[in-house]
């Protein structure tokens, strides 16, 4: 019987509101989710490479979901005007956000439909965790990690 009371609680439990999406944001965490999803939304086609860029800061790294190795500033600056992948759509979900000073951790889920060499739209969910540092009154990525998430979250 509690195998099966704990299976009946594990298939409940995507049906339960999540607390993380629906909890009010402090002032602290807004101020970090807004220059997150400014930063987000820099990449969305056309890319405006000088504002994406303001968003880096010059000691960043990262590991992107299609990166062998982890990369720098430089690289994605190489990647950001080489790309042959037009982003059509980006919704993001914040789920955690963590503000310690002049540092922020952010994760999130960026849902993107885009399509790479004019081929079909393709539909993607990747969970980032973000890190930002603040510098002059300015929140900039200073390292970041993502992973594709299987199919639609919850779905």
């Amino acid at each position: 019987m509690r195998i099966l009371s704990l299976a009946g609680a594990i298939l409940l439990l995507p049906a339960m509101p999540s607390p993380v999406v629906a909890q009010e944001w402090s002032p602290q965490q807004l101020e970090v989710w807004n220059a997150e999803v400014a930063c987000i939304n820099s990449h969305v086609d056309p890319i405006d490479w000088d504002a994406r860029k303001a968003c880096m800061h010059p000691d960043f790294i990262g590991w992107g979901v299609e990166d062998p190795v982890p990369t720098a500033f430089d690289d994605k600056e190489l990647e950001y005007l080489f790309g042959r992948t037009i982003i059509r759509l980006e919704e993001m979900t914040p789920l955690r956000i963590l503000v310690e000073g002049d540092l922020a951790v952010i994760q999130l889920v960026v849902h993107t439909v885009m399509s790479t060499d004019g081929g079909p739209d393709e539909e993607t969910w990747v969970g980032w965790t973000d890190v930002m540092k603040r510098e002059g009154g300015t929140w900039r990525w200073i390292a970041d990690h993502g992973h594709w998430i299987k199919g639609e979250p919850g779905g």
